[in-house]
This record gives C-alpha cells, sequence and structure tokens, in this order.
C-alpha cells in the first residue's frame, strides 16, 4: 500500500493541517498525541501545537498539528481537519476551515457548522467525547 499523497491533493502540496477543538477533559491531548504519533510514524514529519488552560476540566483547549512529507517550519494559517468536540467549538473554528477541507463534529446536527455552506467543505458527525470521557 503505497501512503505517499496523490497527486493534484492538498496533501500532496503542502502537508496536512488538523485543528482539534473542545473543552478541557473532553480527550483532545490523547487525541492529538495518538494522531500525530501515526502520522510520524508512517513517515510524515510533524508540528503540533497545543493550547490548554490550567483548569481540568471546562475551558477551550485546542491541539493543532500540521503534517508533511517536507521539513515544517510553523503553524498553518488555515486547517484542512477540524475535530470539534461540541457545536460551540465548531462554530468558533469554522473559519479556519480551507475550501475543500472535513469538519468532523460530536455536535447535535449540521448546524453546527455555523451557516458556512456545506459545499466549501465536508461535513461528519461523529460520537467521540462522551466515549473518551468514558473511557479516560
Amino acid at each position: 500500500m503505497n501512503d505517499a499523497p496523490q497527486a493534484g491533493t492538498q496533501a500532496a502540496r503542502d502537508g496536512v493541517s488538523v485543528l482539534i477543538v473542545g473543552e478541557a477533559g473532553d480527550g483532545l491531548l490523547f487525541t492529538g498525541n495518538v494522531l500525530a504519533r501515526v502520522l510520524k510514524r508512517h513517515g510524515w514529519r510533524t508540528l503540533t501545537y497545543r493550547n490548554f488552560p490550567s483548569n481540568i476540566r471546562g475551558e477551550e483547549s485546542a491541539y493543532t498539528i500540521r503534517a508533511s512529507r517536507r521539513k515544517v517550519f510553523g503553524r498553518p494559517d488555515g486547517v484542512d481537519v477540524l475535530l470539534a468536540f461540541d457545536c460551540a467549538q465548531c462554530r468558533k473554528h469554522i473559519a479556519h476551515v480551507r475550501p475543500g477541507g472535513v469538519v468532523l463534529c460530536d455536535g447535535e446536527d449540521a448546524k453546527c457548522c455555523g451557516g458556512r455552506s456545506p459545499s466549501k467543505f465536508s461535513f461528519y458527525r461523529f460520537f467521540m467525547r462522551r466515549a473518551a470521557r468514558e473511557a479516560f
């Protein structure tokens, strides 16, 4: 299996950037660490940036991963994938998603998009918050 990015895709040009957002205690650190390790083990160079408050639960947290086959020198201007653990964070960060990007939200419905045209990105619901809180 060839895991190299396909020609003409965003990943082939610039790599991929992922923004994981939610509240402290949602499992962002664990999720981001696992994703960054998987990318590194498959030959991608990664840069991570974590923004966490000093409290244990409830405040906004974010974890950004930038990965590329070439050297990574800084944080991205926009993101290719937004992984939001709730609707409020999805609405707050949806503007950072590049055209053609992917939004994964653990929210109630597609209204989490904050009114942005779904044709600019792909929107999917996923149910991870409860599982992360129960497991960890």
